[in-house]
Protein backbone atom coordinates (compact mmCIF):
# COMPACT_ATOMS: atom_id res chain seq x y z
CA UNK A 1 0.00 0.00 0.00
CA UNK A 2 2.80 2.24 0.74
CA UNK A 3 3.35 3.18 -2.73
CA UNK A 4 -0.41 4.16 -3.33
CA UNK A 5 0.11 6.16 -0.51
CA UNK A 6 3.10 8.17 -1.52
CA UNK A 7 1.68 8.49 -5.10
CA UNK A 8 -2.32 9.74 -4.00
CA UNK A 9 0.05 11.84 -1.36
CA UNK A 10 1.88 13.77 -4.12
CA UNK A 11 -1.09 14.23 -6.23
CA UNK A 12 -2.89 16.18 -3.14
CA UNK A 13 0.18 17.91 -2.66
CA UNK A 14 0.33 18.88 -6.56
CA UNK A 15 -3.02 19.83 -6.38
CA UNK A 16 -3.46 21.77 -3.64
CA UNK A 17 -0.46 24.18 -3.96
CA UNK A 18 -0.52 23.68 -7.67
CA UNK A 19 1.01 27.30 -8.81
CA UNK A 20 2.35 27.73 -5.50
CA UNK A 21 6.04 27.67 -4.08
CA UNK A 22 7.77 24.53 -2.45
CA UNK A 23 7.19 26.34 0.91
CA UNK A 24 3.52 26.33 0.64
CA UNK A 25 4.09 22.48 -1.06
CA UNK A 26 5.94 21.19 2.03
CA UNK A 27 3.51 22.86 4.40
CA UNK A 28 0.05 21.63 2.51
CA UNK A 29 2.44 18.14 2.57
CA UNK A 30 3.15 18.25 6.52
CA UNK A 31 -0.33 18.77 7.28
CA UNK A 32 -1.69 15.22 5.81
CA UNK A 33 1.20 13.91 7.53
CA UNK A 34 0.29 15.62 10.80
CA UNK A 35 -3.46 13.97 10.15
CA UNK A 36 -2.00 10.85 9.61
CA UNK A 37 -1.60 8.20 12.32
CA UNK A 38 0.73 5.05 12.46
CA UNK A 39 1.37 6.63 8.37
CA UNK A 40 -2.30 5.60 7.90
CA UNK A 41 -2.29 7.99 5.06
CA UNK A 42 -4.77 6.99 2.21
CA UNK A 43 -7.77 7.17 5.29
CA UNK A 44 -6.62 10.96 5.41
CA UNK A 45 -6.63 11.53 2.18
CA UNK A 46 -9.27 9.55 1.29
CA UNK A 47 -11.50 11.42 4.02
CA UNK A 48 -14.63 12.89 1.98
CA UNK A 49 -14.85 16.76 2.12
CA UNK A 50 -11.20 17.19 3.29
CA UNK A 51 -9.44 17.84 0.15
CA UNK A 52 -11.24 19.96 -2.44
CA UNK A 53 -9.36 18.54 -4.91
CA UNK A 54 -10.26 15.35 -4.56
CA UNK A 55 -14.15 16.40 -3.75
CA UNK A 56 -15.22 15.18 -7.32
CA UNK A 57 -14.13 13.73 -10.59
CA UNK A 58 -13.81 16.60 -12.79
CA UNK A 59 -11.55 18.63 -10.26
CA UNK A 60 -9.90 15.11 -10.25
CA UNK A 61 -9.58 14.57 -13.78
CA UNK A 62 -8.49 17.81 -14.33
CA UNK A 63 -5.82 17.88 -12.17
CA UNK A 64 -4.51 14.54 -13.68
CA UNK A 65 -3.96 16.07 -16.90
CA UNK A 66 -2.53 18.71 -15.88
CA UNK A 67 0.73 16.33 -14.74
CA UNK A 68 1.77 15.61 -17.71
CA UNK A 69 3.12 19.55 -18.98
CA UNK A 70 4.53 19.73 -15.00
CA UNK A 71 5.98 16.81 -14.70
CA UNK A 72 9.30 18.60 -12.78
CA UNK A 73 6.47 19.70 -10.25
CA UNK A 74 4.80 16.68 -9.64
CA UNK A 75 8.23 15.00 -9.40
CA UNK A 76 8.81 17.75 -6.72
CA UNK A 77 5.85 16.72 -4.81
CA UNK A 78 6.21 13.18 -4.91
CA UNK A 79 9.78 13.88 -3.34
CA UNK A 80 8.18 16.10 -0.94
CA UNK A 81 5.67 12.79 0.10
CA UNK A 82 8.20 10.44 -0.19
CA UNK A 83 10.30 12.96 2.39
CA UNK A 84 7.74 12.76 4.84
CA UNK A 85 6.19 9.43 4.50
CA UNK A 86 9.05 8.13 5.02
CA UNK A 87 10.49 10.15 8.10
CA UNK A 88 13.56 11.84 5.84
CA UNK A 89 12.35 14.98 6.79
CA UNK A 90 10.21 16.73 9.56
CA UNK A 91 6.87 18.63 9.33
CA UNK A 92 7.33 22.60 8.74
CA UNK A 93 4.44 22.94 10.64
CA UNK A 94 2.40 21.72 13.53
CA UNK A 95 -1.34 22.54 11.77
CA UNK A 96 -3.34 20.02 11.25
CA UNK A 97 -5.70 22.41 8.58
CA UNK A 98 -5.20 24.81 6.07
CA UNK A 99 -7.44 27.03 3.65
CA UNK A 100 -6.74 29.81 1.76
CA UNK A 101 -6.30 32.96 3.35
CA UNK A 102 -9.50 34.84 2.51
CA UNK A 103 -11.84 31.93 3.50
CA UNK A 104 -13.58 32.09 7.12
CA UNK A 105 -15.96 28.77 7.99
CA UNK A 106 -17.05 27.36 10.86
CA UNK A 107 -14.98 24.76 10.93
CA UNK A 108 -12.36 27.02 11.86
CA UNK A 109 -13.28 27.94 14.99
CA UNK A 110 -11.08 26.97 17.79
CA UNK A 111 -8.52 26.97 15.30
CA UNK A 112 -4.92 28.98 15.73
CA UNK A 113 -3.25 29.88 13.01
CA UNK A 114 0.13 28.62 13.53
CA UNK A 115 1.61 29.84 9.71
CA UNK A 116 0.77 32.03 7.15
CA UNK A 117 2.11 31.74 3.64
CA UNK A 118 1.00 34.67 0.48
CA UNK A 119 -2.05 32.62 -0.15
CA UNK A 120 -2.60 30.14 2.64
CA UNK A 121 -3.23 29.97 6.45
CA UNK A 122 -2.63 26.88 8.32
CA UNK A 123 -3.82 25.95 11.98
CA UNK A 124 -4.82 23.65 14.50
CA UNK A 125 -6.95 22.97 17.21
CA UNK A 126 -5.96 25.91 20.50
Amino acid sequence: MQFLDIILYAFVIFSESLHEPVYDKIAVASVIHNRATVKDYLTVLTKPKQFSCLNNYRIIFDNITKIPERQSEFALCLKIAGALYFGRSDPTTTATHYTRKEVSCTWMTGMKVVLETKHHKFMEDE
